[in-house]
């Protein structure tokens, strides 16, 4: 059973990185706030716990410093930027 366990969640951690590679080359390895190449982070849109799911529609290039002042209420995402439109 732990064998089971554990293929599942290396299953889910492969999907996972494979989706946010995929937003990285989408959005040209490019926080999509401020132009940076440094400190790329994955941001999830609509947030997993309110059901965001890990798909590309829901996920955008940010750098550090914009997902903390995304997360802390500084700045907001625009509906275009927040469809990957930036």
């Amino acid at each position: 059973m732990k064998a089971k366990a554990a293929a599942r969640q290396v299953r889910w951690l492969q999907d996972r990185c494979d989706i946010y590679g995929r937003v990285l080359l989408r959005d040209d390895y490019t926080c999509q706030l401020c132009g940076t190449r440094c400190n790329l982070e994955i941001h999830h849109v609509r947030f997993r716990s309110s059901g965001g799911k890990d798909s590309q529609e829901n996920l955008i290039t940010l750098c550090h410093g914009c997902h903390c002042d995304l997360h802390s209420g500084r700045i907001e995402l625009s509906p275009l930027t927040a469809t990957g439109g930036a």
